[in-house]
């Protein structure tokens, strides 16, 4: 079997299903240089790095032809995108299969085109892969499509970020990861942290990602907060885990996340809402706690039980670190992914 992974901007996550599926096939990654450049030392050496102009509309005979001279037995794409949609038509006699991560458009991030494309993306696919029962039931909701072509896989670990932190754990420092974005609810830790620090006086927040912090003035000169505001590379990403006691997801609207994954792989327990498929990756009480969206006093008692309790933390952080290797493990999810292959294939 050969395997032409089509990961666009999800390299980091193709790379742990690309090294496990090179175990039983022949794999091929077909992606920009620019996006394969700062992953390729993570491929395994039996996996096939393949340059192609994706995401250039101008590229489409280009990056059909890479494909075709491959002449794969499966196609798998990540995610439905603008540019992919003159491409299916030219690639419709291999079996395809298409990994959605987000079913629906993220709140504050809407764009008119995007169910369209979805849609003309899902029609040239033969199965389609999502990350949780509930972003299973969106998607058959909002296309109708036969329930038997969507499958539930988990997110498995990403593998780039698998070192480990040269920083020691303080115990009193909440971390929220990742891009700024409206969904992420960084407005509700906001609220909540007055709050926690009424009862946890020495507590400290990390804020660090990339996106507008225009609208939190409070980030300012607060001795409370750390923000670093830009991408965060790779070689520091765990210094960052490394050092938190909690990981706190505030969202108010999510469907999976990578965030979650990256705390777990650190063996970091989270405060996370109960949110599209968020729930079906946190354990309440084992690996983490749940809390509803926008409920900023639920948040303040999850975020202090966990600061006040160490032991509770590390029992936490260390059922986090199990589930990733017994549930979200890649040698799992290539199996699975397999199946779904021969089925098309």
């Amino acid at each position: 079997m050969r395997v032409a992974l089509v990961p666009h901007f999800n390299v980091e996550y193709t790379v742990g299903l690309a090294n496990a599926l090179a175990n039983h096939a022949e794999v091929a990654v077909f992606a920009r240089e620019d996006l394969l450049s700062p992953y390729r030392r993570f491929f395994a050496p039996k996996v096939e790095c393949r340059e192609a102009p994706i995401s250039r509309l101008m590229a489409t005979a280009t990056t059909t032809r890479a494909i075709r001279d491959y002449d794969p037995s499966i196609v798998h794409i990540q995610n439905a995108y603008t540019w992919l949609i003159p491409c299916l038509p030219l690639l419709e006699s291999y079996p395809t299969i298409l990994t959605i991560h987000d079913p629906k458009p993220h709140w504050g991030l809407e764009q008119p085109h995007s169910w369209p494309i979805v849609a003309l993306t899902l029609a040239f696919s033969d199965r389609v892969i999502v990350h949780g029962q509930r972003l299973r039931e969106q998607l058959l909701e909002r296309y109708r499509l036969a329930p038997d072509k969507v499958r539930v896989l988990p997110l498995g670990e990403l593998v780039p970020f698998t070192g480990s932190s040269k920083m020691p754990e303080e115990g009193n420092t909440v971390l929220f990861f990742g891009r700024i974005y409206p969904y992420k609810g960084l407005d509700q830790l906001l609220r909540a942290v007055p709050h926690i620090l009424a009862e946890a006086p020495d507590s400290r927040f990390i804020i660090a990602g990339a996106g507008d912090l225009s609208r939190f003035p409070e980030l300012r000169d607060d001795p409370h907060f750390e923000v670093h505001n830009r991408h965060i590379p790779l070689e520091d990403v765990a210094d960052f885990f490394g050092r938190a006691a909690v990981v706190v997801l505030p969202y108010v609207e999510a469907s999976q996340s990578a965030v979650l994954v990256l705390a777990y792989q650190h063996g970091k327990p989270v405060v996370a809402t109960r949110t599209g498929g968020i729930p079906e990756l946190v354990d309440h009480g084992v690996t983490g706690i749940l809390v509803p969206p926008r409920d900023s006093n639920a948040l303040t008692r999850a975020i202090v039980d966990l600061l006040s309790n160490p032991e509770k933390r590390r029992q936490m952080g260390a059922a986090a670190r199990r589930k990733i290797d017994q549930e979200l493990n890649w040698d799992g999810i290539a199996e699975q992914t397999l199946a779904i292959y021969r089925e098309i294939g």
